[in-house]
């Protein structure tokens, strides 16, 4: 389904550019015309043809949206417009604007057809377009718009090898490592960090990584994309998209990467389309649906990445993935879905392993976190986490005993040749999971010694705080290293990497069990970093477990969601609930731990600068020396940094960067598990600092 650059409504400006003045306030009422001069023309044109923060407001999309529906569209008006100031009109004007958008649009005709004299000119002609206009806006947005149209194409080649002075990954690189070469900023120098600018976005779930190319910095948030000048701050341009409510939760709402590869941004919208935006412009270049919209709760949240010449989605909110979450290829000019992979096996031997359960009731195996590519070995690579089903895998066949109930390809490592989704291989690593204990996070693309043989290797840590690695070509398994914070895996197999589980651990029904890990993990989302000249591993870390128990129907019948769990400390605890641990991949013993009582928030970042750049869940943003985890630099900030922090240089500085707040997990457990720490409201502030 292709859309216009923004359909319904309105959706939506910048910040209010001009001065918001009640019509109490005001000595005569404002015409029609001069109202919409005032409040609405900075947006989407002085005659309602659209412009740079806003969508026309006399189109085809808007009469399909709004015909019939003049009511909702004056409440609409009123909850939503103008923007940052909504509400604050009394509700006389938004009468007159939604008189005023209905008449022009013809809404308020039974052949649905404006009047001519709207079609020439809505101000008509003794309006005054662009009353504010002088030869400082012309200047200034003539500047503007020379450092858009200044931008070059992203190549395959550049995302191989980024420039320093850029971000355009999630993590930097390819190798999905989370360092950067850049070292202006060092353990001399950090702590001259000041706040550059910064940038309030709308509430939304937090966990954003902005990506930076040739001075812009571009970010995604829920339903909005903007592009802003990385030294300054000022907008350049804004994409907005009206969210249908049922694509408004929470999960929905978590959007933790986007892709920029040519000309185009790829970002993954809550409505669950794929959208390509042209980088300078902001304007819509193609729209595809990902999911349809007979799958009424499988979602997206993660966002698209590059591997060769093609685009790759996954879908996630496993429970809901009817028969399987599942990926698709889409052609990066077109949006074209090229192909589609199924992370649930269906039939044969792979298919074999799910206890009997018919293939279109298996759930799961969702990939909520972006992959890697390799591309010498043309291989792209991605995890996917459990299948949250429990009792399918545990329900006994007719001899008495479950099945084969590995569930493949739940908690696996996928390698995929991206220009066909065919699957190359596959490890699971931890086969019948069932804790939620996924293991589904970042592959980080690693070369390093083992058994004194240099390995080009792809390395995973899930859940449980166990770190596999694997061959890239084949798959084949070399080593583990486990963190040491779980208490579900007695042994691992020094050959096949197969885990081996504590039977005392495995669910019974209404029966509480101690499992620790917690769901939340000895690690989540929140990325690690690694330094390859070093060969050291920077791990944000956990240190919670939960009380879990099974759980079946009223009526004794197995149903999905059968599991639950009440959060806690470790039994051991000391009040320190998490940390940063630095390991050695080459001896796999830890060089340093630091822990602290808050939880980390943040993914981590590296830079050759020798600093490690991480966040909590106290509000703290700071730099960390990488050799022994002292902390050289800290600043609080107005909220959680659950996010992915990045750094950039534009014209010889480098900046560091990190959002804040958005209602993420930490927003909601920390006054919980420290009771001292209250949680702030819910703002979404972008902070970028520099020397």
């Amino acid at each position: 389904m292709t859309r216009g650059a923004v359909p319904g409504f309105l959706t939506l400006g910048v910040a209010a550019m001009l001065v918001l003045v009640p019509s109490a306030a005001r000595a005569i009422p404002l015409g029609p015309r001069d109202l919409y001069a005032a409040q609405c023309s900075s947006c989407h044109g002085d005659q309602m043809e659209g412009g740079q923060f806003g969508p026309s407001l006399k189109s085809g999309d808007f009469v399909n949206r709004w015909r019939g529906k003049a009511e909702e569209l004056h409440a609409y008006i009123k909850k939503n417009m103008p923007p940052n100031s909504s509400g604050q009109l009394d509700d006389g004007d938004y009468g007159v604007l939604n008189k005023m958008l209905v008449s022009a649009n013809g809404l308020d005709r039974a052949d649905g057809a404006p009047p001519a004299r709207e079609r020439v000119g809505f101000l008509g002609p003794k309006a005054a377009p662009g009353r504010f206009r002088d030869a400082t806006s012309d200047r200034i947005q003539a500047e503007q718009q020379a450092t858009l149209a200044a931008l070059t194409p992203v190549t395959a080649a550049m995302l191989r090898t980024p420039p320093a002075e850029d971000w355009l990954l999630w993590r930097q690189n390819q190798s999905m490592n989370g360092f950067s070469p850049l070292s202006q900023i060092n353990r001399d120098t950090v702590g001259n960090l000041k706040i550059k600018w910064s940038w309030a976005m709308k509430p939304g779930r937090g966990e954003l990584a902005p990506l930076v190319h040739d001075g812009i910095l571009f970010i995604h948030n829920a339903d909005e994309v903007q592009a802003l000048d990385a030294v300054t701050g000022t907008l350049l341009w804004k994409y907005a998209r009206e969210i249908p409510q049922q694509f408004r939760g929470p999960l929905n709402m978590v959007q933790r990467s986007f892709s920029i590869y040519g000309t185009n941004l790829y970002v993954a919208m809550p409505d669950r389309h794929v959208i390509a935006l042209d980088t300078k412009t902001g304007t819509l270049v193609w729209d595809t649906e990902i999911v349809p919209p007979g799958s009424q709760q499988t979602g997206i949240s993660s966002g698209p990445y590059v591997a060769g010449n093609t685009i790759v989605q996954g879908t996630s909110m496993g429970p809901f993935c009817k028969g399987g979450c599942w990926s698709v290829g889409l052609d990066p000019a077109t949006g074209k879905q090229l192909w589609r992979f199924d992370h649930v096996a269906k039939t044969g031997k792979d298919g074999d392993s799910w206890n009997g359960l018919a293939p279109e009731e298996r759930s799961g195996a969702a990939s909520w976190v972006t992959g890697s590519y390799d591309p010498d070995l043309d291989l792209l690579f991605f995890g996917t986490a459990g299948t949250y089903d429990v009792s399918s895998l545990l329900v006994p066949g007719k001899k008495g005993k479950p099945g084969r109930n590995d569930a493949l390809y739940t908690n696996s490592t996928i390698a995929l040749r991206p220009s066909t989704g065919e699957l190359v291989w596959h490890h699971q690593h931890m086969p019948r999971e069932l804790w939620d204990l996924d293991e589904v996070f970042e592959r980080m693309l690693v070369t390093v010694p083992v058994n004194g043989e240099e390995r080009r290797a792809v390395i995973s840590t899930g859940k449980m705080g166990i770190l596999d690695a694997l061959d890239r070509k084949d798959g084949k398994y070399l080593f583990s290293y486990d963190f040491g914070l779980q208490n579900v895996v007695i042994a691992i197999d020094p050959k096949t990497g197969r885990r081996t589980v504590d039977p005392a651990k495995i669910p019974a029904v209404d029966k509480p069990i101690l499992i620790c890990p917690s769901v939340d993990g000895v690690r989540n989302w929140m990325a690690p970093a690694y330094n390859s000249a070093s060969h050291v591993l920077y791990m944000p870390v956990l240190e919670l477990c939960m009380a879990f128990v099974r759980s079946v129907g009223d009526d004794g019948s197995d149903s999905k969601l059968d599991m639950g769990w009440i959060f806690g400390p470790r039994p051991d605890s000391d009040g320190k609930r998490g940390g940063i641990r630095a390991v050695d991949l080459v001896t796999r013993k830890t060089l340093w731990e630091q822990r602290s009582r808050a939880l980390p928030a943040a993914s981590l970042l590296a830079t050759a600068g020798g600093l490690l750049f991480t966040g909590d869940s106290h509000r703290y943003f700071g730099a960390m020396d990488d050799r022994d985890g002292r902390m050289l630099w800290q600043t609080r900030l107005n909220a959680t940094p659950s996010a992915t922090p990045l750094t950039f240089s534009v014209g010889g500085r480098q900046y560091v960067a990190v959002v804040t707040g958005g209602g993420g997990g930490h927003d909601i457990t920390t006054p919980e598990m420290t009771l001292e720490e209250g949680a702030p409201a819910a703002s979404t502030t972008l902070w970028v600092f520099g020397l």
